[in-house]
C-alpha cells in the first residue's frame, strides 16, 4: 500500500511537470499583442509604469476533473497551488529582469500582479505561458437605494425573511448552524447586536478574528487590521444573510451560520486583484501572525460565497478561472446581476455556474432596477465543470430573492431599508447555507453540490415570469421552506452509508477514500470518511463496487445493491372544533393519484416510496386541507388533519376608501393569494369573499393606477372586517434617485401624500400603471 501511494504522488508531480512548456519563451510574437488588453494598448508608447495583472496558462480541466473525482477538492487546491508555484517562477525573474515589480500571484488564478512599464508588455506577452495581461482595473458594489433608516425599540424584523419562508425551515430545526458563508465587500461591524458572536475565530481573544477575517490592498496582498466596514454596505448584505436571532431580530436567512468575511472593496470599489484575493482566501483561508506577518492557513475554506458587487455588462474572463475552480472545490458563487435594469449585466453574476440573483419587491414584482438579459459570451471555455458545458447562449438572472426596502444591519448598532439587487445576494446564500446543514453534504464531501443546488432551486422557486426561464426572474423566486423540503428528499431517496474501522484496534479510521463504481465500471461518486470513521455516498438504485482506499490499509472492496424501500403515512383525521373522528374522509397523494379513505376511528394508512409529497384530506360538509410532507426509506410519518366542518366558515367583508377624501372606490380586486378566492368592491367600496376555511391569509387590494395593499390577516370563524385606504400611485423619475428622487419623494410625504403610494424609478422605467409621473432630469 505504501508503494501504491507513492507511485500516485510521483504521478502527480508527472502531471504537473508535463503541462509545462518546454521554454516559457515564444518562437514567434507576431500574435502578441492581442494578448495585451485593449486599454493597455492604447498606452503603449507612453513610457508609462501600470499595475496589470498577468494571466497564465491554466491545468487542463480534463486533469482537474480526474484529480476531484479520485483525490476530492482539497486535492485540486493542492495542485492549483503547486502549478501555480511551479509556472511563474521563471515569468517573476523575467518581470523584474525587465525593470518591473512583482506586487502580488495568486493560485485561485494563474496569475501574476505586477508594476511594469507599459512598453514592456509586449515582451512578457511573447512568453507562450502568458494567456492574457489586464489592467488591474475597479469593480464596485451595486451601490443600493437607501429607503429609511429603522429605530429599534424591540423586534427588528425584514419582510424579506418571511417571504423566502426561512421562519418555517428554522422549526425543521436547521438554522444554518455549521456553514461557513463567506461575504466579499466592504467590511463588517462585527460589534453589532444583529453580528456579534457571529465570526469565525480560531481564538477568541485575538482582536484580528484568525480565519475569519482579513483585509487586502489594491495588489491583493492581505493587511493586518482588525474588523471594519469603511461603507456600510458589507454590514447590510452580511446581516441578511445570518444576522439576528430568528425571534427579536429576525433579519437574517440562516441565524446560526458563520461569518467569514473579506475587504476587498473598501469604500464601496476595489481592484480586480483585491477581489481575486478575497475569493482565494474564501477557497483556503488564512490569518496573518501580528509579530511576523506569516500566513497560518486553516483548513476552514467557506462553503458558499456571496459577492455583491461587479463590473457592469462586462464579459470579461479574469472571474471565469476562479468560478471554475471554486465549483470544483465544491465551493457555491452567489453574485449579484447588478442594478443597471432590463438588459444589463454585471460580472461575475453573468458567468454560467454562478448563482446570478436579481431583486423582487414585497408584492413578487421585479424591481425596475435589477438586472437581466440574454447572454452572448463571447469566448466559450472548451470544459466546464457546472452541467460538463459552457454554452454560448444562456439567460441571467438565475433567480430573484427580496430586495427591495430590506431591513438589515447598518455600523453603529442601528439598522437600515436599502434596495438593491446587493440586498437580494446574501438571501440566497443564506438558503444555500439551510440546504447545505439539511443534508451535511459539506461535511460528507458529496461531489457536485453547486450543480444540485441550483437544480433544487430551479424545481422549487416560484416561476411568476415568462414560464421558464426568463430574464426578469430567472427560473423564478427562491423558497427556502420548498428547497430544503426538496433537498432533503434528494438526501434521503438512495445510497451507501456506514462506519470505517481498524480490523485490529477497532477504532474509526479517518480520512478513508471511499469509491462508488458502476456495472460498467466508471467511477460515479466519490467521499472521505470524518473524524468518527462516517460516510455517506448518495447513488441512484442499481448495482455498484465501492472501494475503500487509506494510506498503510489495504484495498477493501464490496459489491452492494441499492434498492429503495417504501415508507409509510399514517394518522387520523377529526372535526377540529369537537374532535371527533371523521368516517370516510378521503386522503388523497397528488403526485401519485393514490386515494385512500379512514375508518370509523378517523384513521388511515398508505405505503409510499421515499419522496416530497402533497397530501390532501377532505369530507363531505368539511373544508379540505392540503399539506407537504417528505417521507424516507422506511419510515413512519404521522399525519394528522383537523378540519373544519363548513359552518365554521370565516367571511371577510373589506371596505375601500380614497386615502384623502374618505369616498368610497368601486371595481377594487380584493383577492386571498393562493386560494383562488377574490371579490370586487362594489359602489360603496365593500367586497365580501364567504366560505373561507379558518387560516392566515394574505390579502391583495389591487386596482389599476392605484397603490397595491398588502395585508396578513388571521381568519377565525364568523366575520372579519377590514378597512383599506389606498390612492393613486404615483411615480418619480430621477437620473439621480438616491439623491433628488428621494428629495421629492419626503417632499410629498411631507405634504401628506401616503409613502406606500410612491415609486422611484430608473428613467423611462415603469412596468406598471401611474397616475401621475414627476420627471426630474
Amino acid at each position: 500500500m505504501v508503494n501504491a501511494r507513492l507511485f500516485c504522488i510521483i504521478l502527480l508531480s508527472i502531471l504537473i511537470l508535463s503541462m509545462m512548456p518546454m521554454t516559457i519563451y515564444s518562437q514567434n510574437s507576431h500574435n502578441s499583442i492581442y494578448k495585451i488588453d485593449h486599454e493597455l494598448r492604447n498606452l503603449i508608447g507612453k513610457d508609462e509604469k501600470v499595475d496589470v495583472v498577468i494571466i497564465l496558462k491554466d491545468l487542463e480541466y480534463s486533469d482537474l476533473l480526474e484529480i476531484k473525482l479520485k483525490e476530492g477538492p482539497d486535492a485540486v487546491r493542492k495542485v492549483l497551488k503547486s502549478y501555480a508555484y511551479t509556472t511563474q517562477n521563471l515569468v517573476k525573474q523575467y518581470i523584474v529582469s525587465l525593470g518591473g515589480k512583482v506586487l502580488n500571484s495568486f493560485w485561485i488564478i494563474n496569475a501574476i500582479v505586477a508594476r511594469i512599464n507599459v512598453d514592456k508588455l509586449i515582451d512578457i506577452a511573447s512568453l507562450n505561458i502568458v494567456d492574457k495581461i489586464v489592467p488591474n482595473y475597479e469593480v464596485y458594489i451595486d451601490e443600493p437605494v437607501k429607503d429609511y433608516d429603522y429605530k429599534s425599540s424591540g423586534k427588528v424584523w425584514s419582510w424579506g425573511i418571511n417571504r423566502t419562508r426561512a421562519p418555517e425551515v428554522w422549526k425543521m430545526g436547521y438554522n444554518g448552524s455549521g456553514v461557513r458563508i463567506c461575504i466579499i465587500d466592504t467590511g463588517v461591524d462585527i460589534s453589532h447586536p444583529a453580528l456579534a458572536g457571529k465570526m469565525l475565530t480560531l481564538d477568541p481573544s485575538n482582536p484580528y478574528y484568525p480565519g475569519g477575517w482579513m483585509a487586502f490592498d489594491s495588489a491583493g496582498n492581505p493587511m493586518l487590521m482588525e474588523p471594519m466596514d469603511t461603507y456600510g454596505h458589507g454590514t447590510h448584505v452580511s446581516g441578511t444573510a445570518l444576522g439576528g436571532d430568528g425571534k427579536d431580530i429576525i433579519i437574517g436567512v440562516a441565524p446560526g451560520a458563520t461569518l467569514m468575511h473579506a475587504l476587498a472593496l473598501p469604500y464601496g470599489s476595489g481592484t480586480l486583484a483585491q477581489t481575486l484575493a478575497a475569493i482565494e482566501w474564501a477557497a483556503d483561508p488564512f490569518y496573518l501572525n501580528p509579530d511576523t506577518g506569516e500566513k497560518i492557513y486553516t483548513g476552514l475554506p467557506a462553503h458558499v460565497v456571496s459577492m455583491s458587487w461587479g463590473a457592469r455588462n462586462y464579459y470579461g474572463a479574469e472571474y471565469l478561472e476562479p468560478i471554475k475552480h471554486m465549483l470544483l472545490m465544491n465551493i457555491i458563487p452567489v453574485a449579484a446581476i447588478g442594478n443597471g435594469g432590463y438588459g444589463s449585466h454585471d460580472n461575475p453574476g453573468n458567468i454560467y455556474g454562478v448563482f446570478g440573483i436579481g431583486a423582487s419587491d414585497e408584492n413578487d414584482q421585479i424591481a425596475s432596477f435589477s438586472g437581466g438579459t440574454i447572454i452572448y459570451w463571447p469566448y466559450i471555455p472548451p470544459s466546464w465543470p457546472f452541467n460538463d458545458t459552457y454554452p454560448s447562449r444562456y439567460i441571467k438572472p438565475d433567480f430573484a430573492a427580496p430586495g427591495v426596502r430590506i431591513l438589515s444591519s447598518v455600523p453603529g448598532g442601528g439598522y437600515s431599508a436599502l434596495s438593491g439587487t446587493s440586498m437580494a445576494t446574501p438571501h440566497v446564500a443564506g438558503i444555500i447555507a439551510l440546504m447545505l446543514q439539511a443534508t451535511n453534504w459539506h461535511v460528507y464531501g458529496v461531489p457536485d453540490v453547486p450543480e444540485k443546488f441550483y437544480e433544487v432551486l430551479r424545481e422549487t422557486a416560484l416561476d411568476l415570469g415568462d414560464p421558464g426561464k426568463d430574464p426578469r426572474y430567472g427560473w423564478g423566486i427562491v423558497d427556502a421552506y420548498k428547497a430544503v423540503c426538496k433537498v432533503l428528499e434528494l438526501a434521503k431517496i438512495s445510497g451507501v452509508k456506514g462506519y470505517v474501522y481498524d480490523e485490529e484496534t477497532g477504532e474509526a479510521i479517518n480520512l478513508v477514500n471511499v469509491y462508488a463504481y458502476n456495472d460498467n465500471g466508471e467511477l460515479v461518486a466519490y467521499t472521505k470518511s470524518n473524524a468518527s470513521g462516517y460516510y455517506l455516498l448518495p447513488l441512484d438504485p442499481g448495482t455498484y463496487t465501492i472501494v475503500y482506499n487509506r494510506f498503510g490499509y489495504e484495498n477493501y472492496t464490496i459489491t452492494v445493491d441499492v434498492v429503495i424501500h417504501n415508507g409509510t403515512i399514517t394518522g387520523y383525521v377529526t372535526d377540529k372544533v369537537t374532535s371527533n373522528p371523521i368516517q370516510n374522509a378521503e386522503i388523497s397523494i397528488l403526485e401519485l393519484g393514490i386515494t385512500v379513505y379512514t375508518d370509523s376511528n378517523g384513521y388511515y394508512h398508505i405505503s409510499v416510496p421515499p419522496g416530497r409529497y402533497t397530501v390532501k384530506a377532505s369530507a363531505p360538509n368539511y373544508f379540505s386541507d392540503t399539506k407537504s410532507i417528505i417521507v424516507g426509506e422506511q419510515e413512519l410519518v404521522v399525519l394528522d388533519f383537523q378540519l373544519y366542518h363548513e359552518s365554521m366558515q370565516a367571511v371577510l367583508k373589506i371596505h375601500v376608501t380614497e386615502h384623502f377624501t374618505g369616498r368610497p372606490i368601486a371595481n377594487v380586486n380584493v383577492s386571498l393569494r393562493g386560494t383562488g378566492k377574490w371579490a370586487l368592491t362594489n359602489n360603496n367600496g365593500t367586497a365580501v369573499i364567504e366560505g373561507i376555511p379558518p387560516g392566515t391569509y394574505t390579502v391583495l387590494v389591487s386596482k389599476p393606477y392605484f397603490a397595491l395593499r398588502v395585508y396578513e390577516v388571521s381568519l377565525e370563524p364568523g366575520e372579519y372586517f377590514l378597512e383599506v385606504d389606498t390612492t393613486y400611485k404615483i411615480a418619480i423619475m430621477s437620473q439621480e434617485p438616491d439623491q433628488f428622487g428621494e428629495d421629492i419623494r419626503q417632499a410629498l410625504i411631507a405634504m401628506g401624500y401616503p409613502p406606500y403610494a410612491i415609486d422611484i424609478l430608473e428613467p423611462m422605467v415603469t412596468g406598471d400603471l401611474y397616475k401621475v409621473i414627476i420627471l426630474n432630469s
